[in-house]
Parts: structure tokens; C-alpha cells; sequence
């Protein structure tokens, strides 16, 4: 049985007083310490976007629309294979939207959400230089797929469906509704089922509660993934509609997902799921033999809470993940068993940890022990980085931030990673050597008790890809943003712009100590402070780690 009777009958206002608790108590939760380093650059009158991204003869086009194409390219910078969206800004009617589509995308830091590299400016274009997710969309994957039906097994379309609701949860709760969530805009990064939400332009971005519960108009979306309420207000027959017509537009991806077929038949050009009359038709389906025998009650009453023509009774963003199709899944078998083995006392069996992967357990708490004992320049080339880690680089660590993430909500607490790491380690680090840790990984200084998915990124991954000289130039660059060969303590101040003024200074005598003019300094100062205190923090770092290794 799922939770649509509950939550209907208790919580129609839940959808709407609870969510708007929630955004507004997190309205300052989005905070990607890479924003500033992300900031469109505008190239002066003798540079050329080709500084920056290598054409090759081999270059493949991604996408292409009325404005601009999307490429496969190399970036310069990172030496990595990226997507370039050129936009020609002739054929755009407001330049002002799309620059606040890119200061938005910018911000965002969340393991289902596409990352927005960088992005520069020229008399002509808009480029913005994003990861490539060489999976391609989900909906030239279901239609391409050697599948009878097109569609997706259960236990798949789950897990898909799972990391959605992760990304728009996410999303909400940082005030924004997407307004055109459909299958061409989540991309697969490779060969399994790990995707992204991209595609930010018709995004809208809600400062308070009203807007939030009713406060857009605008008739926009893509016919067949466009809920109800949005053509309602279209037709006059209401004023505004809500941040609700995300969830909906997922019920018609999961329909899609699970059958192969779209929930509601095509009229035309509309459809009739804009209509207000169109019920609870795609039902019909539930008598079929294929829904009978392969599509689970649990994934039916999900269906029927997301696909609630009643935008006030439809199951809110903040629930989706406690739904019973999630929580009853295969995925929470070995909690489940782990539950049941605690109370009958036994304790023979592996308790979770960070992962599944009792040495990698370790190798992480290492890597925070190592980033807590680095100083700031270190702390910051690794921050830097972390944005344009490969994606081989970070596909434990994707997962393992996944896992450690109990709230969905992109960031991770202190709290949660206390009781992650004492169910593995806890005859070797209190609770205090945890808080201490935790506070020391934060880089910069901001007061929320939580890290989010750069910072773990830059705090977990492999410090020693820090010293090869190709990744450690790949981070210089993306602070020289103006390719001048130089970095400034300007670039560490907006890298760290609410860092205590302590650091900043200690920023700065490092750099006067090795610059050429006491403001700045080059690619090869820069190697030679972090190399001056490497070997100090390795010296500490073994000193004050807690594992039981010779040192």
C-alpha cells in the first residue's frame, strides 16, 4: 500500500504549508563554492573562444536549435572532452534571461544536475562550456533501445525515476522549478543508468512563499510533459500556478518509462493532459495484462500521487523519496536485513559504512583527514579541481555522497556523516574527532552545518591527483580566468568570499612571499608553495590521522 491516502487526507496543505517551510528555511542552502570562478567571462577584442576550447576535425554535434548548436569539444583548460552550447546572440530575443540561466546553472551543485564549467562572451556569442554526458538523453534511449515494449524493467525505471525526484528536490528546495522537465533534458553520463537534469531556460526562481504555492503564469513547457493547472491558466479558469507541475511532468516520464507509452492520448498540437477534465484516464492501462504482471501495485500508486490532476492533492516534492515504491525497493533489502539482524543481536554481520567497500571506507576518511590538515592554498587548488574532476575520478565518490545523503537535499550534515563513519570506525574516532574534522573540511567558513557536493568532492578525492602537474595546471587555469598566466589573492577571496579574515591574510603572505610584484604569482610559484607545504601536511596527516596503520 503506498502513502497517497495519508498524505491526501492529512497533508493537502502539506504539499503547500510544508513545502513552503522547507524553501524558505533552505533558501540559502545553494551554495557551490565554484560560482564565482563560473561567472561568464567576457574575451577582450584579441581573444577568441579557440584559447579556450579545441576544435578538432572530429568534433561531434550533440544538438542543434534555432539559436545556437551544442558540441563535443575539448576544453583547453582541463584538457577533458565537454559540451559547448554556442548561442548566437542575434537570435535571441532577451540576452538578459539566458545570462541569468547561466549565473543560475552556476550555482548549482548536485551529483544529478549537469555542471556548468565555465562560460565566456563575445560580441556575438554565449558559450557555455559543460560535463559531457556521453550517455546521450533518455529519450533517444528508450526509443533506440532493443526493447519489445521501449520501456524500461521495474527495478530501472526505479532507480531512474529515484534520481529525478533526487535533482528536482534538490532544485526546490533552492527556490527554482524547472518548468520543462521532460526525457530530452536528463542525460545518462555513460553506459549505466546515472543521469542529469540540464536544460535551465525556462526555469523560474521564487523568493517567497507565494510564489512558491501560486506564483507563475506564463503558459510554457512541452506539450505531453505540461501539467493540468498550466493550461487552466492559460484558459483563465485560474490565476497562477505552482512549483507543483515539476512532480507532474516525472508521473509522465515514470508512465513512459514503465509501458513505452505516453499516459494520455495526443489531440493535435495540445494534448489532453493540459485539459482540466482529462481525470484519471491513463488508469485504463492498470486492466491490461503487461500492467498486471509487471508493473507492482507500489509503482501504480506512485503513478496515481504524481499524476493528480488536483495540483493542492498531488504528492509534494519533499515526499517523493519516502514513497513506498522507494523505500520497499531492492535497494533497502540489506538495511532492511541489517535492521532485523540488530534487534535479534547479531553482530557478525558488516554494518554499512560509507560504502560497500570496506577499504575504500578508509581510503576516505584518510582523504578528509588529509584535506582537514591542508592549508588554504591547498585547500583551494583542491576546491578548484574538484569542478572538473573526470567522471572516473568521482564515480565512487558520485555514489558514496548519494548514500551519506539522507535528506536529499544535495548537501551533507556533520550529523549524518558522524553516524556513517562510527558505524565502521567507531573504536578509533569520536564523535568530537568527527565535528573537528567536519569544520575543517568546510572551506569557506560559511555558517551552514553542512557540506555540499564540490566541497565533499574536493575534501574525498585523490589528494596525490592534486601533485600531477597536469591536473594542478588544469586548476590554476580555471582561477586565471582571464588567461593571463597569473593568479591574484582576488581570485582566492572570491573562491573564498566569506573565509575569516585570518586565512585571506594567510593567503596573501604566501603569495607576496612568491610573487613577482607582491600581487600575484605564476603557474610555477604556485607549484612551488603547495610543494613547500605538501610535505609538512603528509608529515601532520600521519602524525594526527585516526587508523591503526604504521606510521
Amino acid at each position: 500500500m503506498g502513502i497517497c491516502a495519508s498524505v491526501n487526507s492529512v497533508d493537502s496543505n502539506s504539499n503547500g504549508n510544508q513545502e513552503m517551510k522547507n524553501t524558505t528555511h533552505n533558501n540559502n542552502k545553494m551554495h557551490n563554492p565554484l560560482a564565482s570562478v563560473k561567472n561568464i567571462y567576457t574575451l577582450k577584442s584579441r581573444q577568441h573562444i579557440s584559447e579556450f576550447i579545441d576544435f578538432g576535425e572530429d568534433d561531434v554535434v550533440l544538438g542543434e536549435g534555432m539559436t545556437g548548436s551544442v558540441l563535443k569539444v575539448k576544453h583547453k583548460v582541463t584538457n577533458e572532452m565537454v559540451a559547448l552550447k554556442s548561442v548566437n546572440k542575434k537570435l535571441i530575443r532577451n540576452i538578459k534571461s539566458l545570462k541569468k540561466e547561466i549565473h543560475l546553472l552556476s550555482e548549482l551543485d548536485h551529483p544529478n544536475v549537469v555542471k556548468l564549467i565555465a562560460s565566456y562572451e563575445d560580441e556575438h556569442y554565449l558559450y557555455m562550456v559543460s560535463e559531457l554526458c556521453a550517455g546521450g538523453d533518455l529519450l533517444h534511449q528508450l526509443i533506440s533501445a532493443d526493447r519489445p515494449r521501449h520501456c524500461y524493467v521495474e527495478d530501472d525505471a526505479r532507480e531512474i525515476v529515484k534520481q529525478m525526484c533526487r535533482a528536482i528536490y534538490y532544485v526546490h528546495q533552492n527556490n527554482i522549478c524547472h518548468r520543462d522537465i521532460k526525457m530530452d533534458n536528463w542525460l545518462f553520463t555513460g553506459d549505466g543508468l546515472d543521469m542529469k537534469l540540464i536544460d535551465f531556460g525556462l526555469s523560474k526562481r521564487y523568493y517567497n512563499d507565494h510564489d512558491h504555492v501560486r506564483g507563475m503564469k506564463q503558459f510554457l513547457g512541452t506539450p505531453g510533459f505540461v501539467a493540468p493547472e498550466i493550461q487552466r491558466t492559460h484558459l483563465g479558469e485560474t490565476s497562477s500556478y505552482g512549483s507543483e507541475v515539476d512532480v507532474w511532468s516525472i508521473g509522465v516520464i515514470t508512465f513512459c518509462l514503465l509501458s513505452g507509452k505516453m499516459p494520455f492520448k495526443r489531440k493535435g498540437h495540445d494534448c489532453v493532459s493540459l485539459n482540466s477534465k482529462m481525470g484519471r484516464s491513463y488508469q485504463r492501462h492498470y486492466t491490461e495484462k503487461f500492467w498486471k504482471n509487471k508493473i507492482s501495485d507500489d509503482a501504480k500508486d506512485f503513478l496515481d500521487c504524481v499524476l493528480n490532476p488536483d495540483a493542492k492533492e498531488r504528492l509534494g516534492v519533499s515526499q517523493l523519496l519516502s514513497h513506498t515504491w522507494f523505500t520497499t525497493s531492492k535497494d533497502n533489502d540489506f538495511e532492511d536485513d541489517q535492521e532485523k539482524d540488530d534487534k535479534k543481536g547479531n553482530k557478525n554481520k558488516r554494518k554499512y559504512t560509507l560504502t560497500d567497500d570496506e577499504e575504500f571506507d578508509a581510503e576516505l576518511l584518510k582523504r578528509m583527514q588529509y584535506f582537514a590538515n591542508a592549508d588554504k592554498m591547498e585547500k583551494a587548488a583542491m576546491t578548484v579541481l574538484a569542478a572538473a574532476l573526470h567522471q572516473e575520478d568521482i564515480l565512487n565518490l558520485r555514489k558514496t555522497f548519494v548514500e551519506i545523503d539522507t535528506e536529499n537535499d544535495g548537501r551533507i550534515s556533520w550529523k549524518d556523516l558522524t553516524k556513517i563513519i562510527k558505524e565502521g570506525h567507531a573504536d578509533k574516532i569520536t564523535k568530537t574527532n568527527i565535528h573537528e574534522l567536519f569544520h575543517s573540511i568546510v572551506t569557506d567558513g560559511h555558517e551552514e552545518e553542512s557540506l555540499s557536493y564540490t566541497e565533499f568532492l574536493a575534501a574525498t578525492m585523490d589528494h596525490h591527483l592534486l601533485h600531477a602537474k597536469d591536473r594542478l595546471k588544469e586548476a590554476f587555469k580555471l582561477m586565471d580566468k582571464e588567461n593571463t598566466g597569473y593568479i591574484d589573492i582576488s581570485d582566492f577571496e572570491t573562491l573564498f568570499k566569506n573565509t575569516p579574515a585570518h586565512a585571506t591574510d594567510e593567503l596573501s603572505a604566501m603569495i607576496k612571499e612568491r610573487s613577482v610584484d607582491g600581487n600575484r604569482i605564476s603557474f610555477d610559484n604556485f607549484c612551488a608553495i603547495l610543494d613547500d607545504h605538501h610535505s609538512q601536511n603528509v608529515k601532520s596527516f600521519n602524525n594526527n590521522r585516526v587508523d591503526d596503520e604504521e606510521e
